[in-house]
């Protein structure tokens, strides 16, 4: 079952699953089963009615189990990679109840600060988890659409799967993001593995002093308002050769329920990102020079391949 919050309506976790498990995970009460809550509660330094009510209502739904009083690790507590999906889609719960009366009245956050650098690398290994379940058959996918290309820029690209899933086929790889997301990845194994050239800097600013047979724009174009989105395709004609393509991975607006949420975490970002509408993304890439996109609907959102005149 899909643990994100990008889950269709129907299929979605309930809200509660989501926020006591996260919250049982953040505090290291997972991590200590087997136990009675007086023990856990001891080596925590929590409160042990506290930590009994959080473990029986995990119980509710398999994560844990209780027997004479022990709580025990269930068949259906989450494995790591499930804890980081629970952990994005708690956070995000809290911020739709925090942030989005304030958006009602501007819909961008003037004092928006920074990620830290560990809430950094904790969202973008919640990217990364989603992700690579996806990449095989996307970029399966891109390369149908492009199979001559040798090289690769995978712009904004972040956790690094779907580079890493392009370079496992062959083709040399660049994956171009903010220095602050550079940092925490370059200390990560698999890019490296991979072969791929981790490239520090702002698309906005400085491109690699060279063009690509293929370049990757995924889950970025939405973050942004449209005369951002308009620049971004220009300059990514640049670095794209001639006869060669990109692929745009974005929840287009009026695609779907999940793309009619997404728009809303989009608002409570409050960077100016939206899902913008697919008449915009095919005016904006043949003002860039590319041609009419070939349009393929996902699981819940869209990818558009367009090649370069």
């Amino acid at each position: 079952m899909d643990k994100t919050f990008l889950a269709p309506p129907e299929e979605v976790l309930d809200w509660r699953q989501v926020v006591v498990t996260s919250i049982a995970d953040d505090a290291r009460i997972l991590d200590q089963l087997p136990g009675t809550p007086a023990e856990i509660a001891a080596e925590l330094g929590l409160d042990d009615k506290s930590v009994r009510v959080i473990l029986e209502a995990l119980t509710v739904w398999g994560a844990v189990i209780e027997r004479d009083g022990h709580f025990a690790p269930g068949p259906d507590l989450p494995d790591e990679s499930d804890r980081q999906l629970l952990r994005q889609h708690s956070q995000f719960l809290r911020r739709w109840v925090n942030e989005l009366p304030r958006r009602l009245q501007d819909s961008v956050d003037r004092q928006r600060a920074p990620r830290s650098p560990e809430a950094l690398a904790d969202w973008l290994r919640a990217l990364g988890t989603r992700a690579r379940g996806n990449a095989p058959r996307v970029i399966d996918r891109c390369l149908q659409a492009f199979p001559g290309a040798t090289s690769a820029l995978d712009v904004a690209g972040g956790h690094g799967e779907y580079g890493i899933e392009t370079a496992r086929r062959g083709l040399e790889v660049t994956l171009v993001d903010l220095p602050a997301v550079i940092d925490v990845v370059n200390d990560w194994p698999r890019p490296k593995e991979a072969g791929i050239e981790l490239w520090p800097g702002d698309v906005f600013e400085k491109l690699p002093d060279r063009t690509f047979d293929l370049v990757l724009c995924f889950g970025f174009s939405h973050t942004m308002p449209p005369e951002r989105a308009r620049e971004l395709f220009a300059r990514l004609a640049t670095a794209t050769t001639p006869g060669g393509g990109i692929a745009v991975s974005t929840f287009v607006r009026g695609r779907g329920p999940v793309t009619q949420l997404f728009a809303v975490q989009m608002l409570v970002a409050g960077n100016g990102g939206d899902t913008h509408l697919l008449e915009d993304y095919e005016r904006w890439l043949a003002e860039a020079g590319y041609g009419s996109p070939e349009i393929v609907d996902l699981d819940h959102n869209t990818l558009l391949l367009a090649r370069r005149q």
